[in-house]
């Protein structure tokens, strides 16, 4: 299987492994953002629940507390000055956010700490907020209810007044106003969607984006607004426990939704509804991030190894013909693998490659020269050495008469290099056959003259 099929398939792995892990987490994410929404809604719900338990906690510490403040603008007769108690009212009402008055025991006079006149016949003493914090003699907190002077919907916390002898002298109130809880809870949403409603101790909706639910409807009351599914599911969170978080799936106008919820101490309920199709759009924004991270993953991969195959194969092509030619005794210089040596950078496995290919080359090529320079010097070597074997015969015929005259035969002749110069030499072995003639040796000049 040649490199650049197995890149190929390496590519297509990895992108088979990229797809895989793609959808394997857009399947795992949605039940886990899912899962993620639920908590989100539920820790919502328990946080303005907790929120709301103790701003009233607060001001039910702070009508205790302010009670026995009251209590010193009387004298043991129960007189008092309105313009003091009056002051000391506004003080209460501004620094927390409320409205503080007090219904006094003996005239029936209310005493307020905003300047507000209650309507005429108004008399403190007949309202459920005076009569029940004296039937308890201790500070209550009333249901929702609308306010006779101002007409807006709220909670009152009262605290009877005692003097002297513990003495009745009268009740301190402070409204709360349901708008200043209904803005904390329409802000509750969990990642963008959803609404938050707010639900009195008796089921009565008390903050609801449809005003046709506020203060006319009961949660756990089937009607033309509330679905029996929807009533169910208002039963189980009247009869929770204050603090205990839960979520429940009805049916509302057609449309599947989920309520989550906790009680608070106090009796009120909050709650966030989220649509089904809103969790779905919720799963399908987060899922879409990682489907398009994939996508961006999947499409650098492909275009890093379009670019990135050539650059690995093109280099092993030139080697393999590189080597192709060297193979077939080839070595003149290769014109692509010139060009490609010049752009390529040594360090790497392939250029340390071709490099090394262009040094084998210049060696074969060197050592083929050195071969021809040396069979050129045998060859001279070779015409020499027949020169100098001709010059030896020759000289051996010349001297054959003059051997004869000598009475000398020639018994062997042997060849042979020096061992220094490697010059051939040859060695001429003379045996004596029979007797000198006398008239040998003769004079030198006799020899000069007529050489045998």
């Amino acid at each position: 299987m040649k490199i650049r099929t197995k890149l190929f398939l390496l590519t297509f792995t990895a992108m088979v492994i990229i797809v895989s892990m793609v959808l394997t987490v857009y399947v795992r994410s949605s039940s886990v953002l899912i899962d993620i929404s639920t908590l989100d809604a539920l820790a919502r719900a328990e946080s303005e629940a907790h929120g709301i338990d103790l701003y009233f906690a607060g001001l039910n510490k702070i009508n205790d507390s302010a009670a026995p403040g009251v209590a010193m603008c009387f004298d043991r007769e129960g007189n008092f000055s309105e313009d003091v108690l009056q002051r000391f009212l506004a003080v209460l009402s501004d620094t927390n956010d409320v409205h503080s008055y007090v219904g006094i025991e003996g005239t029936g006079q209310f005493i307020s700490g905003q300047n507000m006149v209650p309507p005429e016949g108004y008399d403190p003493r007949a309202r459920p907020w005076y009569k029940d914090a004296v039937a308890a003699n201790k500070t209550i907190m009333t249901p929702p209810y609308e306010d006779a002077i101002t007409k807006d919907l709220v909670v009152t916390i009262a605290t009877p007044i005692r003097g002297a002898e513990r003495k009745l002298i009268g009740v301190l109130a402070s409204d709360i106003f349901i708008s200043e809880l209904s803005t904390r809870v329409s802000n509750i949403q969990t990642m963008g969607v959803g609404f938050g409603v707010l639900i009195g101790p008796d089921g009565v909706f008390l903050k609801h984006p449809n005003s046709d639910f506020i203060m006319k409807e009961n949660v756990a009351q089937a009607s033309s607004n509330i679905t029996p599914e929807l009533a169910a599911v208002g039963r189980k969170m009247l009869a929770a426990k204050s603090g205990q978080s839960a979520w429940e799936d009805y049916f509302q106008r057609g449309a599947r939704q989920r309520m989550f919820y906790c009680p608070g101490e106090g009796g009120f309920i909050i709650g966030v509804v989220i649509s089904h199709k809103e969790i779905g759009t919720i799963v399908g924004r987060m899922t879409m991030v990682l489907v398009v991270a994939g996508v961006v993953a999947l499409v650098l991969l492909i275009t890093f190894m379009f670019f990135m195959i050539p650059t690995i194969v093109k280099p092993l092509r030139v080697v393999e013909k590189s080597l192709a030619r060297i193979a077939g005794l080839d070595l003149s210089a290769d014109p692509d693998a010139e060009r490609f040596e010049s752009g390529v950078n040594a360090a790497t496995e392939v250029g340390g490659m071709i490099l090394s290919l262009r040094g084998l080359r210049r060696s074969f090529n060197e050592v083929i020269k050195s071969v021809s320079e040396s069979v050129g010097m045998l060859a001279s070597s070779s015409g020499t050495l027949d020169s100098l074997s001709d010059k030896a015969n020759t000289e051996i015929s010349e001297a054959k008469n003059a051997l004869k005259i000598l009475g000398l035969e020639i018994s062997d002749t042997i060849e042979f290099n020096l061992n220094i110069t490697g010059d051939k030499r040859t060695l001429v072995k003379i045996k004596k056959s029979k007797k000198t003639p006398p008239e040998y040796p003769r004079n030198f000049s006799v020899i000069i003259k007529n050489p045998l």
